[in-house]
C-alpha cells in the first residue's frame, strides 16, 4: 500500500476550500465575450489557458485585482496567471497518491499591440511535486494501469514548460510559433484536453496514442485555408526535457514532426467545432534506445450552444512502439451547467504497444465546481483489463482536485 501524508494533503485542500467560501458569488453580467481572433492553441497552451482564467476571473468579483490586471496589459502587454493545483487519487488495491503543481505563466506582447497581427513572448515555469511517496502520474502505474490516471502531477520539480515566441499574421488568420514549448500546444487537441480542468487519465486529456516529446526546441505553425479549413504543421526536439532545458537538438537532430489539417464551422470556433486529422513521425532516439516511429490520429468534436453539450470521437494508430499505445477509439462528452461548471464522461479502448499485454478499457467521468477563479473537481475512473496488472479484472480509482489561479 502506498503511505501517504494525510495532514499535508488535508491542509492543502482545506487551504483552497478556504478561498473558495472566500470568493463572492459568480457574476454573469461580468463575463465578458471570449477572444475574437483565431484561436489556433491547443487546451493545454498559454494562450487558451489565459483566455479561460480570464472568463472565470471576471467572475470573482475582485474587482481591484482585475482592474489592476487589465490596466498592466494595456499599458505594458504584460499577462500573468499564478495558480496551484492539487490531486490526490484513491485506488481500488488500497493505495493512494497524491501530488501539486504551482505554475507562473503569461505572455508579454511585445509589437503591434491591440491589433491582430501582434507579436508576443509567450512563458511558463511550474513546480510538480508528489505528497506522497509517488504522485499521482506514477501512482496509478503502479496501481496497474497502463496509462497515467493523473497526467502531468508528477514530482520532476521545476520545469521550463515554455519560453517562445509567438506571432500572428494576416489579420490573425495565420501564425508561428518558435522557441520552447510542448508540441501538444498546436497539435491533436480539443476542447477537454487540459487535465488540470478537464479529464485526468491520459486516453482523455493530451492524448496515450502518439508519441509526444517533452518541452523543448521546436517551431510550429498553423493558418486558415479559406473560411473552414487550416491546417497546422511543426517540428521538434525528439529529446526534450522540461526539467533541464538544453540545445542538445544541435548534436543529435532527432526530431519530432507533426501536420494537421482539419475543418471547422467558423475560424472563430475552431477551438469548439474541430474535425481533424493528425500525422506524426519521430526519428530513433539514441539516448534513450527507441526506434523510429509515425502514426495518424484523428479528433471529431462539436459544440451545441443550445444545450451546452460537447460529443468528441476521437481515434489513433501507430506503426511501432514509441507511443504507449497502438491503437485506441475514444469517445465521451462535456456538458456545461451553470456559469463555469463543467462534467465529463467518457470510455476509452487501448490496445497496448507492448504485445504482451492485454487491451485496456478506461472510463473516466468528473464534475467541476467552478467559483470564479477556484475549482473543486471529484471524479471517477475505472480500468478493466488493467494492462500493468494481468491478474486483476479491473481497478477503479476515486480522485479530488482542486485548483486555485488569479
Amino acid at each position: 500500500m502506498i503511505k501517504s501524508p494525510v495532514t499535508t494533503r488535508h491542509r492543502t485542500f482545506i487551504a483552497l476550500g478556504f478561498l473558495a467560501l472566500s470568493a463572492p458569488l459568480s457574476r454573469a453580467d461580468d463575463a465578458s465575450t471570449q477572444d475574437s481572433r483565431v484561436r489556433f492553441g491547443g487546451a493545454t497552451s498559454v494562450d487558451e489557458e489565459l483566455e479561460q482564467d480570464r472568463l472565470d476571473s471576471a467572475l470573482n468579483g475582485f474587482d481591484h485585482w482585475e482592474e489592476w490586471k487589465k490596466d498592466l496589459k494595456e499599458r505594458t502587454g504584460f499577462e500573468f496567471t499564478l495558480e496551484y493545483n492539487a490531486l490526490s487519487q484513491f485506488y481500488s488495491d488500497g493505495s493512494d497518491s497524491s501530488g501539486g503543481i504551482f505554475r507562473l505563466s503569461g505572455r508579454w506582447t511585445v509589437l503591434n499591440r491591440g491589433t491582430d497581427h501582434y507579436g508576443a513572448l509567450v512563458y511558463k515555469v511550474d513546480h510538480r511535486h508528489a505528497y506522497d511517496d509517488f504522485s499521482p502520474q506514477t501512482g496509478g502505474i503502479i496501481a496497474g494501469s497502463n496509462l497515467p490516471t493523473g497526467t502531468l502531477y508528477s514530482d520532476r520539480d521545476w520545469g521550463l514548460v515554455n519560453l517562445h515566441w509567438t506571432q500572428s499574421l494576416m489579420n490573425g488568420r495565420a501564425g508561428y510559433a518558435v522557441g520552447w514549448f510542448p508540441a501538444d500546444d498546436y497539435f491533436h487537441s480539443y476542447a477537454l484536453a487540459n487535465p488540470l480542468t478537464g479529464f485526468s487519465n491520459l486516453a482523455f486529456s493530451v492524448g496515450s496514442d502518439f508519441a509526444l516529446p517533452d518541452s523543448g526546441l521546436g517551431i510550429a505553425a498553423s493558418g486558415m485555408l479559406g473560411d473552414h479549413w487550416y491546417v497546422k504543421g511543426g517540428v521538434h526536439d525528439a529529446n526534450g526535457n522540461a526539467a533541464s532545458p538544453n540545445l542538445d537538438l544541435f548534436d543529435d537532430w532527432e526530431l519530432y514532426k507533426n501536420l494537421e489539417i482539419g475543418w471547422t464551422t467558423d475560424k472563430e470556433r475552431l477551438f469548439l467545432d474541430n474535425i481533424h486529422l493528425g500525422f506524426w513521425h519521430i526519428d530513433a532516439r539514441s539516448n534513450v534506445g527507441t526506434p523510429e516511429d509515425w502514426g495518424i490520429v484523428g479528433n471529431a468534436s462539436w459544440y451545441f450552444d443550445d444545450c451546452r453539450l460537447l460529443p468528441f470521437l476521437r481515434a489513433a494508430w501507430s506503426n511501432g512502439n514509441a507511443s504507449l499505445v497502438d491503437r485506441s477509439v475514444t469517445i465521451g462528452l462535456g456538458k456545461d451547467f451553470r456559469e463555469r461548471d463543467q462534467a465529463g464522461i467518457g470510455l476509452s479502448w487501448g490496445s497496448p504497444s507492448e504485445s504482451n499485454r492485454p487491451d485496456q478499457w478506461t472510463g473516466e467521468v468528473y464534475y467541476r465546481f467552478q467559483q470564479g477563479s477556484f475549482a473543486i473537481t471529484p471524479s471517477l475512473q475505472f480500468i478493466s483489463n488493467p494492462a500493468s496488472s494481468p491478474d486483476d479484472d479491473v481497478l477503479i480509482l476515486g480522485a479530488l482536485r482542486a485548483r486555485w489561479a488569479f
